[in-house]
């Protein structure tokens, strides 16, 4: 009864990206709105990296190990940014549009951060039923506007509607395979693995955001710039107002 409560438990956490890859394709956006949910983007992983994840992967490892994994996860984002081909929006927008890869890589950078939110569900029913209900209702709200902020670039680079909410639901599925992993595999996981898990998911996106959203999101218009503090403060504020 209680594996099958888990899972229902799961299963709410996944609606967010589904939720929002649906909201990010209704209407093909603009451009500026498009800039704008980049920076929103941005604003919610940095706030999420320094107020979640780096100080409980300290609660959890010892500074050197969340160190060493933090600049593990950063690097590995930026062997993939070199590996991909890669350009950036700030050269002008023509017919082929620019900021495709830009959007590659943030569902790319999204797929691999939801594995760990996976994972905390599991570890946290491991404790109790209600922390769990907990986790997965966080991750669900604050997985729709990342799945907004996927599926919006990628409508905005393609115009497929279908294919662009397709891939932007696929982010879903990692926190399914984070959830078994641990509850399959890893049932007694180790708090400094976990805290390791945590850094490096935190020195992903923040390379993320710093190499690919906030500059995808300014271009070459340096007028837009200070516009772009709004949506980035609300992404920020929304995770604050999340974690009460």
């Amino acid at each position: 009864m209680i594996y099958d409560y888990t899972l229902t438990v799961v299963g709410l956490s996944i609606i967010g990206p589904l939720v929002g890859s649906v909201v990010g394709v209704l209407k093909r956006p603009g451009k500026v709105l498009m800039k704008s949910m980049l920076a929103f983007a941005a604003g919610v992983m940095l706030s999420i990296s320094f107020i979640k994840l780096i100080p409980e992967s300290i609660m959890n490892a010892p500074v050197p190990v969340v160190v060493a994994f933090f600049l593990l996860g950063a690097l590995f984002m930026s062997i993939l940014d070199n590996i991909l081909p890669h350009v950036h929006p700030s050269a002008g927008d023509d017919p082929e549009c620019k900021l495709r890869n830009s959007a590659y890589i943030l569902i790319i950078g999204i797929f691999i951060h939801n594995f760990p939110e996976g994972m905390a569900i599991a570890l946290s029913a491991q404790k109790s039923l209600s922390s769990s209900i907990a986790v997965a209702m966080a991750i669900a709200l604050h997985d729709i506007p990342e799945g907004i902020c996927t599926s919006a670039p990628y409508y905005y680079c393609t115009g497929k509607r279908l294919k662009a909410f397709l891939v932007s639901s696929l982010t879903s599925l990692p926190v399914l395979a984070g959830f078994f992993t641990v509850r399959l595999f890893m049932p007694d996981m180790s708090a400094i693995a976990y805290g390791a898990v945590l850094s490096a998911t935190a020195g992903i996106m923040l390379y993320i955001s710093f190499d690919e959203l906030l500059p995808a999101s300014r271009g070459k218009d340096k007028k837009f710039g200070r516009e772009l503090i709004i949506p980035l403060a609300a992404g920020a504020i929304l995770v604050l107002l999340l974690g009460v």
